[in-house]
């Protein structure tokens, strides 16, 4: 993996630590919150290789934190850290980090041919199931490197069998793309993903529930088509909100 893709990968860690530890403090009743930083409980997210450093801040205008603010983020980041094998430390002060910008962090826009095709990949293969569309977006030896619920698969008949595999369990499955940002031939993707589990899932029967679940996609791109994509998403969360417990 390139230094432009070690980045683009570090970027993504850093959105899913923030999306999980999102709303960890909340203003009570009407307390305005702070208008020097619109996430409130995340200063700032250093991601390092394997290692991420989390810095928490409560601003002027929230209340007084009722919980041990580290314990209750390294109990939220847990799951995401045995998912994805990486080491998390947690500090946190009462004074807002000012944010960097997109343009601070080195983010830059992926072409509109690359947000196409991802935009096809997520609405025609995972929306719809059109898996005749996997072969026309993928390389032939496209590799998937997904959480550890999945592994690492190669080949776009194997892309066709996970794909099957999902919508089975969630024959509704909606996903939606809601940021992106890319450098070169690498194009990170934030999405959601919403569905109601009436299919079996991993060979336990469907529970009727529904889920609403985040995660990050990293493409590596060649020429039109994707070559290697890795995958991050929300698998703790989403097999609590179906009902299912593995064995």
């Amino acid at each position: 993996m390139g230094p432009g893709s070690t980045r683009l990968r570090e970027r993504m860690m850093r959105d899913a630590i923030v999306d999980v530890l999102r709303g960890l403090f909340e203003p009570a009743g009407d307390e305005p919150i702070a208008p020097s930083t619109d996430q409130g409980h995340v200063g700032e997210v250093t991601v390092d290789g394997d290692r991420a450093m989390v810095r928490l801040v409560v601003s002027s205008g929230w209340p007084s934190v009722t919980t041990d603010p580290v314990a209750e983020a390294a109990r939220r980041l847990q799951s995401l850290t045995e998912l994805h094998h990486f080491g998390i430390a947690v500090i946190w002060d009462r004074q807002p980090a000012r944010r960097q910008t997109p343009q601070e962090k080195g983010a830059t826009m992926p072409t509109e041919q690359q947000m196409r095709i991802i935009d096809r990949y997520a609405t025609d293969v995972w929306s719809k199931g059109d898996l005749d569309a996997v072969g026309e977006i993928f390389t032939a030896d496209r590799v998937r490197h997904g959480p550890d619920l999945e592994g690492t698969s190669e080949g776009a008949a194997g892309h066709r069998d996970l794909v099957t595999l999902y919508r089975t369990s969630l024959p509704d499955l909606t996903l939606t793309i809601e940021e992106q940002v890319g450098e070169g031939n690498t194009v990170v993707t934030r999405w959601r993903a919403t569905a109601t589990n009436l299919g079996p899932t991993l060979g336990i029967p469907p529970t009727g529930k529904s889920c609403d679940v985040f995660g990050f996609w990293m493409h590596r791109f060649e020429g039109d088509q994707i070559a290697e994509e890795w995958a991050i998403w929300d698998t703790h969360g989403f097999l609590q909100q179906i009902g299912v417990t593995l064995p």
